[in-house]
């Protein structure tokens, strides 16, 4: 998760999150990773669909991501 923009970052958001959410410890890629991308990418400038997904799934994933929610 180190190339492309922010457009490429939001393509493959979905299947991240899916990763993030029901792949085992060893499989899964590193959450601070995925959720400070989050982050940097300026998320709550997003269309207010793709916020609300993001949103969706960060309060799934729990605490300690949840607190990325403003």
């Amino acid at each position: 998760m180190v190339w492309g923009d922010l457009g490429c970052y939001k393509h493959f958001l979905p299947r991240i999150f899916e990763l993030v959410l029901t792949a085992g410890a060893l499989e899964t890629p590193n959450p601070e990773l995925v959720f400070g991308i989050l982050r940097y990418g300026k998320w709550r400038t997003w269309s207010e669909q793709e916020q609300k997904l993001s949103s969706e799934c960060l309060k799934q994933c729990g605490t300690p991501f949840a607190l990325i929610l403003p």
